[in-house]
């Protein structure tokens, strides 16, 4: 069974890792902001920023373009992870905010 997750506070994002979730945010592209801490995967990592816990890096870009759609909203769908105790997110899917 499939777990689904809205992500609401970074609290619930360490509790939630290894879960798939759903959430809105702004695609970043490669302009992460300084306070967006890097989970040390690989050096191509995309950004995006969220109201609800601010910015979270992504494994994989869901077909975005890292350039021309940044600053972009959109739907991300993916598994919350964490490395070096630094939770990011496994892209799987990605709809365009309509």
């Amino acid at each position: 069974m499939r777990c689904l997750i809205v992500i609401t506070a970074i609290s619930l994002m360490f509790s939630a890792c290894s879960r798939e979730v759903v959430f809105e945010g702004k695609y970043l592209g490669w302009k992460c902001p300084k306070t967006c801490v890097h989970p040390g995967i690989t050096r191509s990592d995309a950004c995006v920023e969220t109201k609800k816990f601010g910015c979270i890096y992504l494994k994989g870009t869901g077909n975005l373009d890292p350039i021309l759609d940044s600053g972009k909203r959109f739907i991300f769908r993916g598994i919350l992870k964490r490395k070096n105790n630094v939770p990011y997110v496994e892209v799987l899917e990605v709809r365009k905010l309509e």
